[in-house]
Parts: structure tokens; sequence; C-alpha cells
């Protein structure tokens, strides 16, 4: 999907409620949790502000199949 500078400001704002919000199901935050690490490759300093939100605060809600998936999300798109 192509999306201009706005629609992708947008979508990240959206995926980032979702994504803070831990009583959502874990697999609605997971996608949104892909998706700002998608937008962050292309917007670098993004990444500064994503660290911030992968706390066990925002992670301990994530049953053991999708936790696996964030932790595999997350080494793939800050090359840990």
């Amino acid at each position: 999907m192509n999306l201009n500078e706005k629609q992708e400001g947008l979508l990240y704002n959206k995926c980032l409620i979702i994504w803070k919000k831990t009583e959502k199901i874990p697999s609605v935050r997971i996608k949104a949790f892909q998706t700002l690490c998608r937008i962050a490759h292309n917007y670098p300093d993004l990444k500064k502000e994503i660290i911030y939100y992968i706390s066990d605060q925002y992670t301990k809600t994530l049953g053991k199949g999708i936790k696996k998936t964030f932790e595999k999300t997350y080494k793939d798109s800050f090359n840990v």
C-alpha cells in the first residue's frame, strides 16, 4: 500500500493508540506494532519513540505466540 507522508502519520498515530491499549485483543495489537515498525523503517527517528513502548508494561498481556511474533518483529526492525 502506498501512502503519502500525512497518511502514514495518521496511520502511525492510530496504531500507537491501539498498541498502548493493553486491554485490546493481542492479535490486533501485534498488527498495530508491526505497522509501527514498518512505518519507522522509513522514518528512523520514530524508532526512538517506539522503544519507549516496548517495556513489560505493554507486552505482559501478550500470549506466548504473539509474544514470539513481537520479539521477532522487534529484532528484525531494530537489528537487535
